[in-house]
């Protein structure tokens, strides 16, 4: 499966802007964890236990999964995560480098990758954060 995260700030047309930076989201973090065990469809192994860190398949037979790290969104508030194991999985902001923007970090989103047709449709997490000015 894919995940598409699309992070943007609220816009007030009173707002000063120079205090908080519109154009460059980029130290704007998300984590990713197993809301559930994640099973492997081939042998009922547990990948990745419920509150674990999540991981994607590499391709690599000797090392078929990698732990998804934070999940930084690019300037524009972008960021993909591909090759998603089926199963419900968590994202939460973590990481905000903007000082005066609010955000919640108890504030999560429960998403499933799940069934397996022929491709996999993208899920996609929209936030939008506010100016505290």
């Amino acid at each position: 499966g894919k995940l598409v995260i699309k992070k943007s700030l609220e816009k007030w047309e009173k707002a000063d802007k120079t205090f908080v930076n519109h154009d460059d989201l980029s130290g704007i973090g998300f984590t990713l964890t197993a809301k559930e065990d994640i099973i492997d469809p081939a042998d009922g192994s547990v990948l990745v236990k419920s509150g674990e860190q999540a991981v994607r398949l590499t391709g690599d037979r000797n090392n078929p999964y990698k732990k998804v790290n934070e999940i930084f969104v690019d300037a524009e508030g972008n960021a993909t995560v591909t090759n998603l194991p089926l199963g419900k999985y968590i994202v939460k902001e973590e990481t905000n480098t903007q000082e005066k923007v609010a955000y919640s970090k108890e504030e999560e989103k429960v998403i499933q990758v799940s069934t397996i047709p022929k491709e996999l449709p993208n899920i996609e997490y929209e936030t939008t954060s506010t100016s505290t000015l």
